[in-house]
């Protein structure tokens, strides 16, 4: 189950103090989630309290917007609420701290029906060690993850074992995540929100593999790989070594094959141990090994323009492009030109409409076709060319 998170649009940083007194002059408040049984309270938080029928005039001295009560988790860990007292909500759930508030308001005011939730999560610092790209204190919100944290940190460096991050708590407690399982099948367990006090370590790879060649970086820590922009020799992407992996996981951990990449011809370059390398195919390699290259090779990343437009050639691809951006990139059709005809010739030798392209895939080929003629017209053609000759003769 999930709880609306109310957030008053303060102005600044949330106090110490139990209450706010400005938030009378707040806009209206906007909406988020989070789950109530994840997400653990902790100094900062800025929490609601309402109850049904409305609060007893205590509440109402500077703290109150209309019916709802605001009050911060303090540094100590309590919340204070008048006619009720601190109520220890530090290292809860948001779920178990609400429960206790309402018990408490129940207990302390006859006749309250109240309930309780999360304002405004909190800012903190977290640090994040290791092999991150810029390591060290970064902020991050109580909402935030360890995506989050390590992204802040400038993302991971090549060949951080992104399987065996560790969350270190205040207390020393260590917890390993396979924050690899996240990026690859979306396993929302493996990326869990930061507790209080915790630190982030991303250990260095013992053992890695290399993808290069026609991918694209589609990572969420993307800062640390590199995105190819041509043809095979363009990227290469170090990662982490993951037993009995295919090379064509090991791409799609590297991002992804590139719209110009040439999938069937995917290779692997593996090293001998008596010195040496041995180049096998994808299907014979069926698992990489450390210290394996992943080799993707890729079609030039050119788009032809051919027939009846004004200035015929090869263009730089881009992606998402149709067929009417390379025409105009060609000067756009002649006057000779039959537009409706267009056809694009695909790299594996196809031919498709261009109505049903809105993405045209690197290495193809748009050909435009000339009007058809009637048979005066190629008569008049003809006809015009021997009078001009003609013309040309007796002029001598």
């Amino acid at each position: 189950m999930l709880v609306t998170i109310v957030f008053a649009a303060l102005a600044g940083q949330i106090p110490q103090q139990g209450v706010l007194s400005d938030l009378a002059r707040t806009p209206a408040p906007a909406a988020e989630t989070v789950d109530p049984g994840e997400y653990v309270l902790g100094p900062g938080d800025l929490l609601w309290v309402a109850s049904e029928g409305g609060l007893p005039s205590e509440f109402s001295a500077g703290s109150a917007v209309g019916s709802v009560f605001f009050t911060a988790v303090t540094i100590d860990g309590n919340v204070l609420l008048p006619m009720v007292g601190s109520v220890y909500v530090d290292g809860l759930t948001l779920a178990e701290g609400a429960a206790l508030i309402e018990r408490r308001m129940r207990s302390g005011i006859v006749g309250s029906r109240p309930s309780a939730g999360l304002s405004v999560a909190r800012t903190t610092m977290v640090v994040v060690t290791g092999a991150a790209a810029s390591p060290g204190a970064v902020p991050v919100r109580g909402t935030d993850r360890l995506s989050d944290a390590i992204q802040a940190a400038g993302g991971p460096v090549p060949g951080a074992a992104l399987s065996r991050v560790m969350l270190i708590g205040s207390g020393g407690d260590t917890v390993r995540v396979d924050l690899f399982r996240f990026l690859t099948d979306g396993d929302p367990s493996c990326n869990p929100l930061l507790a209080p006090g915790q630190r982030v370590y991303l250990p260095a790879a013992d053992e890695v593999v290399s993808v290069q060649g026609a991918v694209r970086d589609r990572w969420l820590l993307s800062s640390a790989f590199s995105e190819a922009s041509g043809p095979a020799e363009g990227a290469s992407v170090l990662l982490e070594y993951i037993p009995g992996e295919t090379p064509e996981h090991a791409v799609t951990r590297a991002g992804g094959f590139a719209p110009w990449a040439l999938r069937d011809s995917c290779y692997v370059v593996r090293p001998l141990a008596g010195g040496g390398e041995v180049l096998l195919s994808a299907s014979e390699a069926s698992a990489v090994r450390p210290g394996d290259r992943v080799v993707v090779p890729g079609t030039p990343v050119t788009i032809a323009v051919t027939g009846y437009v004004r200035s015929p050639g090869t263009y730089p691809f881009v992606a998402g492009r149709g067929v009417s951006y390379y025409i105009a990139q060609a000067g756009g059709f002649s006057p000779e030109a039959r537009a409706s005809g267009t056809s694009v010739l695909l790299p594996g030798g196809s031919e498709a409409d261009p109505e049903s392209l809105s993405d045209i895939p690197a290495g193809s080929v748009i050909q435009v076709p000339r009007k058809a003629l009637v048979w005066w017209q190629d008569y008049f053609t003809i006809l015009t060319g021997i009078a001009s000759i003609v013309i040309a003769w007796h002029s001598l």
